[in-house]
């Protein structure tokens, strides 16, 4: 028997069943009587779970009051509806469906046509939020150009005064002082520029990806004598005392030339906000992190400017006690370089009480990866280095210790060169080649005598090269010299 439209009720039910688009009857209540395959791949309600069901339940909550004005719309006979809402599947995840609504007040019907539009609402959220980012980085573009403008052009400005006013007055200083106070004027202000061009390369560098930390282990106190030797003479002239009390032997894992500019600047930091008679002191931590502390009993930090300290794009530089000026880039870029060690910089600070800025390091115990086919000098190996306070892994060949490296992160490798399946050199070969695995330092170990065996070893990359038989004097020192 046909219907009104001429197809007939087994048309009419193919049609439901093998549609691709989600189809769903209810009453005049919103209860649901139908719901055809595709909402049920879609939605993951089977049909016995949804029916009698209220059908604005597979809407979302937050979308649900305007699932039921619909309905009611619909209920009233106002026509048809088209609209998209946020719906919620049975597994807890989130699909958005353009539904197109329509009503038969004879047969006291609602009917729901859905289609799955999630991937271009997804598209179309990216797009936005892609808009709005870039928006956002050409703002902040803009206030960091600003802001190194305003940093160039000051000191810039400065040296040429006092260069043009020596240049019209030369005749008439006839005090040399004079002349030399206008000329160490220019003279600072350029190595002030200077300073703050450096300041910016190596946050272009850092920030862009040239500058990639490499890690070692090295001992704490390398961190410390540069800046201290660079430094007293700066403190002692402004009177202030400067401390170390950081243990002659901490063992650190971190690239040391990045953590020396993150003391520096730290330190520097510290003695532009210090006056005479004020002490900075420098300490070590424990806690989940390995902590480097740099304290001051300086003028402090004002807790609204806290919050901003560490942006690039916010100019929170003030003068220095003595009127010293800074680019503003210093405590930013420590803060960048920490993030890279997968550590953090954390400052604390009260006005008028003085700072204390910490350099957070992840605790990184070494771990030496020994490759060698006779057990005997494994563990001979293991008995010599046990104390230097390293954890130890063992592979009997090239094979097995490549096995190790995809895994587990190695940073010392003590390989024996004759080896079956693959030898030392085929593995410091593999070792060398790879970026991942490059870094980490190789002590070649072999008793073959030859000289030739040992430039081999070396032209692959080998770090090191112990002689057997080998002895504890002279493995430890060439160990340590690689984990602390």
């Amino acid at each position: 028997m046909a219907n009104q439209t001429g197809h007939s009720k087994g048309e009419m039910e193919r049609v439901f069943k093998h549609s691709i688009d989600i189809l769903s009857v209810t009453k005049m209540d919103g209860s649901v009587v139908l719901v055809n395959p595709a909402f049920e791949k879609a939605m993951g309600f089977s049909a016995s779970e949804i029916t009698n069901k209220p059908f604005w339940e597979v809407f979302h909550p937050a979308e649900r009051n305007v699932a039921v004005a619909k309905l009611e719309m619909l209920a009233k006979g106002e026509g048809a509806q088209t609209f998209e809402s946020k719906c919620l599947c049975k597994d807890g995840s989130h699909k958005w469906i353009e539904w197109t609504t329509s009503s038969d007040i004879q047969l006291k019907r609602l009917y729901f046509f859905g289609r799955n539009v999630t991937l271009r609402i997804l598209n179309e959220v990216d797009l936005i939020e892609a808009k709005e980012l870039a928006e956002k980085k050409t703002s902040l573009r803009d206030k960091f150009v600003g802001l190194v403008s305003h940093d160039l052009m000051a000191p810039l400005a400065s040296m040429i005064s006092f260069l043009r006013l020596f240049r019209d007055h030369f005749d008439t200083l006839s005090c040399p002082d004079k002349r030399y106070r206008m000329l160490d004027s220019a003279i600072r202000s350029g190595e002030r520029m200077r300073a703050f061009i450096l300041d910016l390369l190596n946050l272009t560098r850092l920030r862009t990806g040239k500058i990639i930390p490499k890690f070692n282990f090295f001992n704490v106190q390398s961190l410390w004598v540069d800046a201290f030797e660079e430094f007293l003479p700066l403190a002692e002239n402004k009177k202030i005392q400067l401390t170390n009390h950081m243990p002659e032997k901490t063992r650190v894992y971190g690239d040391l030339a990045l953590l020396r500019e993150v003391v520096k600047n730290l330190i520097a930091n510290s003695i532009k906000f210090c006056n005479a008679g004020d002490s900075i002191t420098i300490f070590e931590k424990e806690g989940k992190f390995f902590s480097l502390a740099v304290s001051d009993t300086g003028i402090g930090i004002k807790p609204e400017r806290m919050p901003d300290i560490c942006k690039y794009e916010i100019q929170t530089t003030t003068p220095g006690t003595q009127g010293e000026k800074g680019s503003g880039l210093g405590l930013p870029m420590s803060k960048d370089i920490m993030l890279a060690h997968g550590g953090d910089l954390v400052i604390e600070s009260e006005p008028g009480k003085g700072s204390v800025f910490y350099m957070l390091l992840p605790k990184v115990k070494p771990i030496v990866l020994i490759v060698d086919d006779d057990p005997h000098t494994s563990e001979f190996i293991s008995l010599c280095i046990q104390n230097l306070n390293v954890d130890i892994i063992e592979a009997e060949n090239g094979k097995k210790a490549m096995e190790v490296l995809k895994r587990t992160p190695i940073h010392l490798i003590v390989t024996d060169l004759l080896m079956p399946e693959i030898d030392g050199f085929e593995l410091l070969r593999s070792v060398k080649k790879d970026v991942n695995l490059s870094n980490i330092p190789v002590i070649a170990v072999t008793s073959d005598g030859n000289i030739k065996t040992r430039d081999k070893a070396f032209k692959l990359g080998a770090d090191d090269f112990v002689a057997k038989p080998i002895t504890l004097e002279d493995l430890n020192p060439r160990v340590k010299r690689f984990v602390g």
